[in-house]
């Protein structure tokens, strides 16, 4: 949440590749805990391939929406992410 903003304003990355990185940075993130869940029993097999597939699928889409988002709408959709994230936090 705090990476793609703070890569923009520090780094001062345009908003496409700092959701390229943002992306990059989770990726083996995830990959790693989902491991170290699938190992200790914590989550059932088909449950991790269901949200697995669904990760896959949505990175392959994001990555080809992304080419063809301009920056405006890029941020406008993410802030709406944001926002939407923090309300289902509070609620």
């Amino acid at each position: 949440m705090i990476v793609v903003p703070l890569l923009e304003n520090v780094l001062h990355l345009e908003s496409k590749y700092s959701h390229a990185t943002a992306i990059v940075i989770i990726f083996p993130i995830s990959f790693i805990s989902a491991i170290i869940y699938l190992l200790s029993g914590s989550i059932e097999n088909v449950s991790l391939i269901t949200v697995g597939l669904g990760v896959v699928a949505g990175g392959i889409v994001g990555s080809f929406v992304l080419k063809v988002l301009p920056p405006k709408a890029l941020k406008i959709i993410f802030a709406l992410l944001m926002l939407a994230g923090g309300i289902r936090l509070i609620v």
